[in-house]
């Protein structure tokens, strides 16, 4: 079961392909540097685990870093394949210089992805103490299937970027434009909390109510894989200096935590990191 819930939901991605203002005229259209709400951040568009520790081989490896490598590397594999495009795109319009057209602010960049030149708009209106977002695609080609002037993303955000909501859209042979992925992202002080989640106009219906939630604060992490099946949870921590850490999951070692040492060998585990 275990596998064959992250091999449908890999499957997904696969067929999906992933401050503070100054008062303006609304009416003007220019180029402006220093008064633009504040971009949505890199981390609102994916997990660092690359901070996962990983050793030099099995013979090194216990078994409960090796399960919750796994469990790590394949829920990554099926969100971040959504997340390619996106990423990108926001990250190249940090490199663009802004316009203003009627209270919106415009980025528009090209950047190129998975070999093909990927031309984008990333439109911002302040409305009160948030910016609603989206980003437009001019055309790219993504899975085989067209994206003309199309929407990938919608998002909100707080004015100075610590937090924001955003769902993504490809568009699925035979469905047209279809939401795929939700998700959730939170900054405080050191602390970044973001949650992917897999909403019902998935064209997967195995996935729906799947999710995955991943904090960050320090060398502290957590990752959580939620199944669709309520309670079929895969909760892993670590740290990313001293390598050590634990997993707890519904179907292995009988659901009780079980830790490795920063030689990622398994041993009895103690109340914290």
């Amino acid at each position: 079961m275990f596998a064959s819930r992250f091999s449908k939901l890999s499957l997904v991605g696969a067929c999906a392909f992933a401050l503070t203002l100054s008062a303006c005229d609304s009416s003007t259209t220019g180029s402006v540097t220093d008064t633009s709400p504040t971009l949505l951040p890199a981390a609102a568009f994916g997990m660092d685990v690359e901070s996962f520790p990983n050793g030099s081989g099995p013979s090194v490896q216990g078994d409960n870093h090796n399960r919750a490598a796994l469990t790590v590397g394949l829920v990554n594999l099926a969100v971040g394949i959504h997340l390619v495009i996106p990423a990108a795109a926001t990250n190249a319009a940090t490199q663009a210089t802004p316009t203003v057209e009627n209270g919106t602010w415009i980025w528009e960049n090209t950047v190129p992805v998975n070999l093909q030149n990927v031309t984008f708009r990333l439109e911002g209106t302040p409305q009160g103490s948030e910016v609603d977002w989206q980003m437009i695609l001019s055309s790219a080609n993504i899975g085989g299937q067209l994206h003309e002037n199309f929407v990938l993303y919608t998002a909100t955000s707080a004015l100075d970027g610590t937090s924001s909501t955003w769902s993504l859209y490809y568009n699925i042979e035979g469905q047209g434009r279809t939401r795929v992925l939700d998700a959730d992202y939170d900054r405080t002080g050191a602390q970044h909390e973001l949650t992917f989640s897999i909403p019902d106009t998935n064209p997967n219906e195995d996935a729906h109510g799947a999710s995955v939630y991943y904090m960050a604060e320090g060398n502290t992490r957590e990752f959580d894989y939620q199944e669709p099946t309520l309670g079929q949870n895969h909760f892993i921590e670590w740290n990313a200096a001293t390598f050590v850490g634990s997993i707890t999951a519904w179907n292995y070692n009988n659901g009780d935590r079980a830790c490795w040492d920063s030689s990622l060998n398994d041993v009895s585990c103690v109340p914290t990191l």
